[in-house]
């Protein structure tokens, strides 16, 4: 499972139609933060996605239940965020990155594949007029799009649906049990969390002044987790 902003955020809603307090707020938990559900299924999604664009982890777990036994589907959501947050620490510290290479990834210019940014302010206008322009139906406590059940067939994060909460509706995403077994996903999940942890420790140094370019930004997150190799070894 190789994980990309396309397979973690826009696939969690939309792959079969479309090719992801304050913002950037610190780690959070499911039992720290309350569910706020919508009053409808597409507002659940469209406020899960849009606390996705504020890089806003708190709000998000209003809106979504993540529901995670081998701590997969959390450890891949927490990954996300921390990815998101030294998106927002790069732009707002004015951290510079120039293109070496004539094509390619450029590692002197970009941010690791493995960090990746939130939906650009186009991508998620895209993103929400197919949000608002779906209909739903209801069966019991679950809604499905209308003629496209299959549409939150999930992705990287883990098994998606919009169900029920009280009087509103809620995402739920929940560890991917079918695809794998939990051994597996328990390991997986310890890479999300090492991976989590090298990536907030460059935020902080971004945050501190001490990294100023991307590749120094690159590198440093490079070198945390050689040390979570060597100490796993």
């Amino acid at each position: 499972m190789r994980p990309t902003i396309a397979t973690c955020v826009l696939l969690l809603f939309f792959s079969a139609s479309l090719a992801w307090a304050q913002s950037a707020t610190a780690p959070a938990t499911q039992q720290a933060v309350l569910l706020q559900p919508a009053p409808t299924p597409g507002e659940a999604v469209e406020r899960s996605m849009q606390a996705m664009v504020d890089s806003d982890e708190a709000k998000y777990r209003q809106s979504v239940d993540v529901k995670s036994p081998s701590g997969y589907s959390e450890a891949c959501t927490r990954w996300t965020f921390a990815s998101a947050r030294l998106h927002k620490a790069v732009r707002d510290h004015n951290v510079t990155g120039q293109r070496l290479r004539e094509a390619g990834f450029d590692r002197n210019q970009t941010l690791s594949p493995g960090i990746p940014p939130p939906p650009s302010a186009k991508e998620w206008e895209a993103m929400r007029k197919a949000i608002r322009a779906i209909e739903w139906e209801v069966d019991g406590s679950v809604a499905r799009p209308k003629g496209n059940p299959s549409m939150f067939s999930g992705g990287t994060q883990g098994k998606t649906s919009i169900e029920r909460s009280g009087d509103g509706w809620v995402v739920v995403i929940a560890d991917p049990v079918e695809s794998a077994p939990a051994e597996h996903l328990q390991q997986l999940a310890k890479g999300w969390s090492a991976k989590t942890t090298a990536i907030d420790a460059a935020t902080e140094q971004v945050r501190a002044g001490k990294l100023k370019t991307i590749l120094e930004v690159n590198d440093f997150v490079d070198a945390e987790m050689k040390k979570v190799d060597r100490g796993g070894r």
